[in-house]
């Protein structure tokens, strides 16, 4: 499978790969997006965390996000996510 294929199936279809798709497509998304601003206070302002940390605000990232989603809409998370995702351009 062609990274842009992994990517795109993770972010759409939670299933596809994990024991336990719900709220996958979310944590998916957000784990990337930690290690860029962890690699990223590294390189650029000398700082050092804990690498378990990384996951650990993922999930509370996860978590608040499904809260969001879930005081906002009816829909199932993954449908709102993939939908937004859609209309800023960030699926491919």
């Amino acid at each position: 499978m062609e990274l842009r294929d992994w990517i795109i199936t993770n972010l759409s279809k939670p299933d596809y790969f994990h024991k336990y798709p719900l709220n996958w497509d979310i944590l998916f998304g957000v784990v990337p997006w930690n290690l860029w601003l962890h690699r990223n206070q590294v390189v650029f302002a000398s700082l050092v965390m804990d690498w378990g940390s990384i996951l650990d605000r993922s999930k509370r990232i996860q978590l608040n996000t499904v809260r969001a989603l879930r005081l906002i809409s009816d829909f199932p998370p993954r449908i709102l996510i993939c939908n937004m995702a859609r209309k800023v351009g960030m699926l491919f």
